[in-house]
């Protein structure tokens, strides 16, 4: 159930990285100050080098900032916080030796008591990912995208309030997009909050209902869907319409839709349907890194 309620966030996060000692350090977050809403699902978009990743890895302190500061339910993130937090990193390091089932067993038993309930959730999840049949098998004979499916399990057993997911569906075929993203929509509609960044627009268009986009370290974008695709007059419209045996369309402005829609009904054109031009996420997403 979404509510007014922060679970996350950030106030001036900065942090810089020096290559060499003697080089000079370059900035790659700058003063990032954001929220996340109890109960939501965020993208964080951004070019490859944009700052996601650091930005991830600041917020669970696998990296220490340079200044800022992260809250967690409105208090200052602790160590025990971040046992209601799981993360998904954008290559997930496993023990190679250790079996699927092994695996999901040991990262698991980190958050709460292997009980049998627990053992009966990592069943359900192998077998819904389509590797129940190999999870005695152990990872080093397993593909990337075996590997990035055990990833995600080991994120979302057991339950936790927040999940930060670094590219979540890299490496994955369609079919099993499709079952992360049904595995990803239970848990949001247990309450769980979604926090991940991902180059496949059509799933972030799917299942996110708000918007972070990163340029260089800098947000040029924190809002809803409906504020990053607002409706404009500059928006074309496309008339449909049958006239002397021929079925046509023309593209006209917003503006112009009116006039054009009059002179086509004097000609004796019946009108198909008017269409407003629509924007999909990666079109705008180009628009906008253009622009700023």
């Amino acid at each position: 159930m979404k509510n007014n309620v922060d679970i996350l966030k950030l106030e001036k996060l900065s942090k810089s990285f020096q290559r060499h000692f003697y080089s000079e350090k370059k900035r790659v977050l700058k003063d990032l100050t954001f929220s996340i809403p109890q109960g939501s699902c965020v993208g964080f978009l951004g070019a490859n080098g944009s700052g996601k990743t650091t930005t991830f890895k600041c917020i669970l302190e696998l990296i220490k900032k340079d200044s800022g500061q992260v809250y967690f339910k409105n208090k200052i993130l602790s160590f025990k916080d971040k046992s209601n937090i799981s993360f998904l990193p954008e290559r997930p390091q496993f023990y190679e030796e250790l079996t699927a089932q092994e695996t999901l067993y040991f990262y698991s038993s980190l958050k709460k008591k292997l009980n049998l309930k627990l053992k009966e959730e990592i069943e359900q999840g192998l077998k819904k990912l389509g590797l129940y049949s190999v999870r005695h098998k152990p990872l080093k004979t397993f593909s990337k995208g075996m590997l990035q499916k055990v990833g995600i399990l080991q994120a979302l057993i057991p339950q936790s309030e927040l999940l930060i997911l670094d590219e979540p569906f890299s490496g994955l075929d369609p079919e099993s997009r499709f079952t992360c993203m049904e595995l990803l929509e239970e848990k949001l509609k247990k309450g769980t909050t979604l926090f991940l960044s991902s180059h496949i627009f059509q799933d972030v268009e799917k299942i996110c209902d708000r918007l972070i986009i990163l340029k260089q370290g800098s947000i040029i974008f924190d809002g809803a869907f409906l504020d990053f695709y607002p409706f404009t007059s500059s928006r074309k419209q496309k008339i449909i319409y049958f006239m002397k045996g021929r079925k046509n369309h023309i593209y006209v402005s917003y503006k112009e839709a009116k006039e054009e829609l009059k002179k086509l009904l004097s000609k004796g054109a019946e009108i198909l349907s008017v269409q407003s031009e629509a924007y999909n996420l990666e079109e705008k997403y180009k628009e906008l890194m253009k622009k700023v």
